[in-house]
């Protein structure tokens, strides 16, 4: 565990890292923190940033197709559209390309996260530490 600065741990689709707090990743889920606490089970995800997110399967509920519309170190995105983030955050589709400006990196869920200075390029199915 760790800030992307610290290292970020991989595990098969998952990741265990942090970008302002602590990411857990499990399996294709997550355990973590943006502003507030997402809790990822599986591909199954509960969590919140300024409100509660439901996810079913890889997807969401509360916005399918409409938008999520987060503050701060949030996101403004549509399911399966783009996510953009604000600061400590990405710029990219859910399965398509995550681009982090700062502390962030340039990669896929399913494919390649591309750390730039002291961060590391790894697929989410390798292991970093």
């Amino acid at each position: 565990m760790g800030a992307l600065n610290q290292g970020l741990q991989c595990n098969r689709c998952g990741a265990v890292g942090s970008l302002s707090e602590e990411l857990q990743y499990n399996g294709c889920g997550a355990v973590g923190a943006l502003g507030e606490r997402l809790q990822y089970n599986g591909c199954v995800a509960v969590g919140s940033l300024s409100e509660e997110l439901q996810y079913n399967g890889c997807g969401a509920v509360g916005a399918l197709g409409v938008g999520l519309q987060y503050n701060g170190c949030g996101a403004v995105c549509a399911l399966d559209q783009e996510l953009k983030y604000n600061g400590c955050g990405p710029v990219g589709a859910l399965d398509q390309e995550l681009q982090y400006n700062g502390c962030g990196a340039a990669g896929s869920f399913h494919k390649e996260l591309q750390y730039n200075g002291c961060r590391a390029a790894v697929a989410l199915d390798q292991e970093l530490e």
